[in-house]
């Protein structure tokens, strides 16, 4: 056993059990069609406070928000958010952290630096509008420690690695064919969903249980269930996007939090423990589901 890495584990852990729930506040990671999308959808709902980032300056977004110029904008906003300080379960001043009226703002930075806006706060709701699975960037990215070696990584896998193989076939197999929308080992990637080939959803739906009124179909079980009970046999942990408008989802904050500290336990616990080496028991996957659609990645404890 490792004593530096089980310290710097345990403090990880500890930092982001302290990270404060801040409801009202939500954060959108992509200024484009959908990061604009929600921010018409703030409006007309009137939300507290919302913070969207893109890495491009001139994010289609930004023409219609105020725009944070520097990190200490960026700091100040942040740390007026609140009306009962650090504790859990704050609330987003009722007068609201506001530049000339505005409480939808926009800064221009890297997804990667969301670890750095979690240190001010855990949004009541993380809105994903990237082409990237966001709930494995942030696992990633929060466990790189200050740029150090990462602990997990994505797994690509190669037809000649028969464990990896033969775990991701397993993983494959527990989901009905007829939601299973692809699978990219290559990527240790499979994608599910009720809709089939070349059907598009529209953009209002509502993505109800049971029945889906679009293409006339019923769906037994959501497709968040049917990960959640994969996660019985083989680790892993489910990120649910709950739907903010119609085709926008967004994870809670407070389940962010969670399975970030259930993940960082189950790495200390594998690389605690020197004996485990196999694939399966150093490999884990971390999914993002709704009703109808999710995305599961495979990642492997290095």
């Amino acid at each position: 056993m490792n004593p530096d890495f089980i310290k710097k584990m345990d403090s990880k852990i500890d930092q982001i059990s302290s990270f404060p729930v801040i409801n009202g506040y939500y954060l959108v990671i992509g200024g484009g069609k959908i990061g604009t999308r929600f921010v018409e959808h703030a409006r007309k709902s009137r939300l507290p406070f919302v913070l969207v980032i893109d890495i491009d300056c001139e994010a289609l977004v930004s023409g219609n928000v105020t725009v944070l110029k520097d990190r200490w904008h960026l700091v100040d906003v942040l740390d007026s958010l609140t009306a009962s300080g650090k504790s859990d379960d704050c609330y987003v001043s009722c007068k609201g952290p506001s530049i000339h009226g505005c409480n939808i703002f926009f800064y221009c930075m890297d997804s990667k630096e969301i670890p750095y806006l979690l240190n001010h706060g855990m949004p009541e709701y993380i809105i994903p509008a990237v082409p990237t699975h966001a709930a494995v960037d942030i696992v990633e990215d929060l466990l790189n420690f200050q740029n150090e070696r990462a602990f997990i990584r994505k797994v690509c896998i190669d037809e000649d690695d028969e464990d990896s193989m033969q775990l991701f076939k397993n993983i494959v197999s527990f989901f009905p064919d007829n939601i299973v929308a692809g699978k990219f080992p290559e990527h240790g990637t499979i994608f599910l969903s009720y809709a089939r080939p070349g059907e598009i959803c529209p953009g209002n739906c509502k993505g109800q249980e049971g029945y889906c009124y679009t293409f006339t179909r019923i769906k037994p079980i959501t497709i968040t269930s049917y990960v959640l009970e994969l996660s019985g046999s083989e680790a892993g942990w489910v990120f649910e996007s709950c739907q903010m408008a119609p085709g926008i989802g967004g994870i809670r904050g407070r389940d962010l939090r969670e399975n970030l500290i259930a993940i960082m336990k189950h790495i200390r616990r594998i690389k605690g423990e020197p004996s485990i080496h196999g694939t399966g028991e150093r490999s884990f996957f971390i999914a993002t589901t709704c009703n109808c659609h999710g995305i599961l990645n495979i990642l492997q404890i290095v």
